[in-house]
């Protein structure tokens, strides 16, 4: 399994995943947009994830849009767009070198 946390460092936001501190980001909700794609992305290619996000106590909790996201049945063509996250705002996405 994977997991992802959006997590408070100082005074910024970022994900952690595996000891590893992904992203610098001002606001609790571009962290967490970061954090969706990367566990939607998991999720993909067929990880089990958990994404898990920081509450203002400092614990963490299961962020729910992935436990109401259905996996796509065996055999049925997926709608388009269906199970891809939400593009997030003013980030790019670069291509990995071939």
């Amino acid at each position: 399994m994977i997991r992802y946390a959006v997590v408070r460092f100082g005074d910024e936001w970022g994900v952690l995943s595996e000891r590893r501190r992904i992203g610098r980001f001002p606001a609790q909700d571009a962290a967490l947009q970061l954090g969706v794609m990367l566990a939607f992305e998991a999720l993909s290619v067929g990880h089990e994830v958990e994404l898990l996000l920081q509450d203002i106590g400092g614990q963490l909790a299961p962020y729910g849009l992935l436990a109401e996201t259905p996996a796509p049945e065996a055999g049925k063509g997926e709608r388009p767009g269906a199970g891809k996250p939400p593009e997030p705002a003013g980030m790019e996405i670069a291509a990995s070198p071939s």
